[in-house]
């Protein structure tokens, strides 16, 4: 009963193969979910950048009316992600010591699977009083 010198392989260095397989694919998968949830927020602070600038941008048409003001981005806004999450928006304003300026603090925020994400931002727009003074 002679045994055959080294040739094919055996079950066990088969097996310890597709092991070191399932745990490489098992690693590989888990870095692309990863990376698709990346995407996904990033998608959603892109998305709260572009509505606050849009925000932003109506102030400095219109003025600000009051502080403390909180409402929600329509379907008319410049861009709703593909999911239509719900983004909110809120406007503070304070008015900035020995200038007509507003210091105004804007904040979009929207939910997610775990919390709620805020984005937001200070900038100074001319006050509406002081322009009302000034005519």
């Amino acid at each position: 009963m002679s045994r055959s010198s080294g040739s094919g392989f055996l079950l066990f260095e088969a097996m310890i193969s597709v092991c070191v397989l399932a745990v490489g694919l098992m690693l590989v998968l888990r870095s692309f979910n990863t990376a698709v949830m990346a995407v996904k927020g990033l998608q959603d602070y892109t998305s709260a950048m572009f509505l606050m600038e849009e925000k932003m941008f109506q102030l400095e048409q219109e003025g600000i009316e009051e502080t403390g003001r909180t409402g929600e981005f329509g379907e008319g806004s410049a861009c709703l992600t593909a999911n239509r999450k719900r983004f909110l928006w809120r406007i503070d304003s304070v008015p900035a010591e020995g200038v007509s300026l507003d210091r105004v603090n804007i904040a979009v925020m929207w939910d997610t699977a775990n919390s709620t994400r805020t984005f937001s931002a200070q900038t100074y727009l001319e006050s509406k009083k002081a322009a009302r003074a000034v005519d």
